[in-house]
């Protein structure tokens, strides 16, 4: 189940990293947040997140995931660009989410993202 959308990143070779600044949720905490029903909850292994797209606009979010190695939810922007556009997403996660957001490492290999805390 992973929702999630780059723009203005190319990578030529079959894996990619990345870090991310956003929240970790459980699954109560994400269904409130997004306000998704548990009906939603159960079919999004088979629907996928794309039909919920909506929902994750208002917060500018490009990466959506449950992380499966920690049965937790991952949300939050992609940081790339010059200075102020990551000290723009930084901001932006701290006010939508508050307390609680930190950076992510990602990797991307075939379409497989994992992703883990920074240390």
């Amino acid at each position: 189940m992973i929702m999630k959308i780059r723009t203005g990143f190319v990578s030529n070779s079959s894996s990619s990293s990345f870090v991310l600044f956003g929240k970790s949720f459980n699954t109560d905490e994400f269904m409130n947040q997004f306000k998704f029903t548990s009906d939603e909850m159960a079919g999004l292994d088979k629907t996928g997140m794309y039909p919920y797209a909506d929902r994750f606009n208002c917060f500018n979010l490009d990466h959506v995931s449950m992380n499966e190695r920690t049965n937790r939810w991952i949300a939050g922007m992609i940081l790339e660009g010059d200075s102020e556009d990551v000290f723009y997403k930084i901001e932006n996660m701290k006010e939508h989410f508050g307390s609680g957001c930190k950076f992510y490492y990602g990797f991307n290999a075939n379409g497989d993202v994992h992703i883990g805390d920074i240390v």
